[in-house]
This record gives C-alpha cells, structure tokens and sequence, in this order.
C-alpha cells in the first residue's frame, strides 16, 4: 500500500537575526552536513527575525497522474529525497538560503538533471507539487543544492526528483496457485458446493534490483548500496513496500452428475522497468515483477467424454 512513512521532527536549532556567521541547520540538530540527511545553510542577516529552524527528511507515495496503458514507456520525476522545513514563526528571507540533500553514494555516482518541487505545508500530500528550480550538485559537500531567493518563505516542504522512464509491460500468465480435479463420475447425483482453497500471489518483487542494475551499469558495491537505497525508495513509493505476500481464497463450485471438474488457476503479472540516468552518461534498469490477479480455467465435463487426459 501507499502511505506516508512519518519521519520524527527534526532538533531545532536556533538562528539569530543578527548572527555574524553562516548557521548550517543539519536534520540531526548540527553543523555537520557529511554525516546529515539535509540541511538548510543559512548566511548572515538572511532572516530579520530570531527563530528556530529545523529540517527533517520523509517519504511519501506519489500522487497518481498518469494511466500507464501495458507496453508504453512514461517519463516522470520521481522523488528521491522529500524535506520540510519548518520555523517558530514564519520567516520571509532578506537574503538566498541554500537548501541541501545529501548524496548517498560518492562523488562519482550521482543522479543527473535532479529538480526541485515545492508544497506548502498547508496544502494536502500529493497535491500542488510545483518545480522551482534545477538543483547542483556539489562535489565539495556530496550534495544536491538549490537556493531560496529573498522574499521567499524558507518554511515548507521540498521535493529532489530525477527523471525517470518506466515501462510496463503486457500482463503474463505466471506460477499455478492451484490444479485440482474432482471426478463425480458413476454418480447421477450432482456435488452442488465442491469447496476448493487455494492462496494466489500478490504484491511485487524486483527481478533487477537498483543495487544489482547499478552494478550492472559499472558503479562500484558500495556506491551501489548507497544509491539503491534511495533508488528503492523513490519505486516503492510509486508502487508501494516491496514483497510479495498470499491472498487466501475459496471457490464454491457445482459438479454435476456423472461429470470430472478440471480446476485450474495461475498467477497473472506484468513486468515494470524503471530507468535511470546517472553521472558519467550511465543507464540504470531496474526490472520488477508486479502481481496483477489471477487466471483460472474451470470445466465440467461430462464423463464418458473423458479421455484421461490431463489440462
């Protein structure tokens, strides 16, 4: 399911209107950006007023707003950090402050044509997302950075997305989640509630990981570890948690008499790729394997025209 995965508020850390000096805003309360999710670089006399600020990382699921038709290939931003921004009192800026989401691979894997969304914090998720800016990467902080020109409102959320192309393919016929046969043959009387269970396949798996596809695509274990997790965020919130789990069901069907039921029920499922572009002109293909229902075939035939064979 899609839901918003709550994040703890951030420390606050308080900014003076007549400070001297840059105040780094860090989602663990400190200066310290390289061990920091986000951060909100603030320069001196860039706010008028005294006030506490804090930054703290979240996710949430995408709002829907295309019908991806089997076979075509959509482009859409997808996010790969989200923040909020929030001050004791609201603040309009004197001066540009530097909004920053950290990297989490090294500064030689790093996503290209990163942008920047704003929302208020009065609006509801999912709804007036708006691009603001382009964001830079930084190689000195292993950041991607945007600024808030002056006469902004530095409080609100903010949303780092990267393009991506995903593509879902046509729907396919999978695993059996059940094959059963009920003979009522030499009975005239008909079985009016043969009960069959079973359990079908839900939810999706990946079949490329973003850890393996980046492998695949020349970037090193542990670049690849850091970046597939944000990677793993950004598809789950499109598509919901990863795993897959069992959906318990019952069928009641009628035999009739001198009859054999051939019951036969698969897994239905499409494959999605997601694609990435990242530093050094690479590609990133992620596949998965998304579970859409089931198929099931159901005859009643009538015994003397059964030849013993099978499905």
């Amino acid at each position: 399911s899609l839901s918003v995965k709550l994040s703890k508020k951030a420390p606050e850390k308080e900014v003076k209107a007549d400070a001297e000096e840059e105040v780094v805003v860090t989602d663990k309360g400190d200066s310290n950006i390289s061990q920091a999710e986000a951060a909100v670089i603030i320069p001196p006399k860039a706010i008028e007023t005294t006030t506490t600020v804090s930054v703290t990382p979240y996710e949430e699921p995408a709002a829907v707003t295309t019908t991806v038709t089997p076979g075509n290939n959509v482009e859409t931003p997808v996010a790969i950090a989200n923040i909020e921004v929030e001050t004791a009192q609201e603040v309009t800026l004197a001066k540009p402050v530097t909004l920053a989401i950290i990297n989490k691979a090294s500064e030689h894997t790093t996503f290209e044509n990163v942008e920047v969304y704003n929302q208020k914090t009065t609006t509801r998720a999912g709804e007036n997302w708006n691009k603001v800016a382009d964001a830079i990467y930084d190689s000195e902080t292993n950041s991607y950075k945007f600024t808030l020109p002056a006469g902004a409102s530095l409080s609100g959320k903010y949303s780092m997305r990267v393009k991506s192309s995903k593509t879902t393919g046509k729907e396919r016929i999978g695993e059996t989640n059940k094959e059963e046969k009920k003979s009522n043959e030499g009975n005239m009387t008909a079985i009016p509630e043969y009960k069959i269970n079973f359990e079908a396949t839900a939810g999706w798996e990946y079949t490329v990981s973003p850890e393996k596809a980046l492998m695949n695509a020349g970037v090193d274990a542990a670049d690849a570890q850091g970046m597939g997790t944000t990677i793993n965020s950004a598809i789950e919130a499109q598509e919901g948690t990863t795993g897959t789990y069992k959906v318990a069901h019952e069928l009641i069907a009628g035999i009739s008499g001198n009859h054999i039921l051939y019951y036969l029920n698969q897994a239905k499922y499409c494959e999605k790729t997601y694609t990435f572009k990242i530093s050094g002109g690479r590609t990133v293909t992620i596949t998965l394997k998304f579970y859409t229902g089931m198929q099931i075939t159901y005859t009643n035939v009538e015994a003397s025209q059964h030849s013993g064979g099978k499905i």
